[in-house]
């Protein structure tokens, strides 16, 4: 079925944005709900959301985190 989604082509198109090292969240986050958009033209709302552990910020942080959304209207 052409509208469901395959979690296994998520994962590979997660893999492949997250393989070189990236210094902001920001621009993987972009580029990873930009090539779902692409990937699965069918849905709706796409929200992707990354958490990173113990962030490099100087302080007593548990984590970080940032999230985009996308809305096919």
């Amino acid at each position: 079925m052409r509208n469901t989604l395959n979690y296994e082509e998520l994962y590979q198109i997660t893999a492949r944005v997250m393989q070189p090292k990236r210094k902001l969240l920001e621009s993987a986050a972009a580029e990873i709900l930009e090539q779902i958009r692409l990937g699965v033209p069918h849905a709706v709302m796409i929200e992707v959301v990354i958490r990173k552990s113990n962030p490099p910020f100087g302080g007593d942080l548990s984590y970080s985190h940032v999230g985009l959304k996308y809305l096919n209207d």
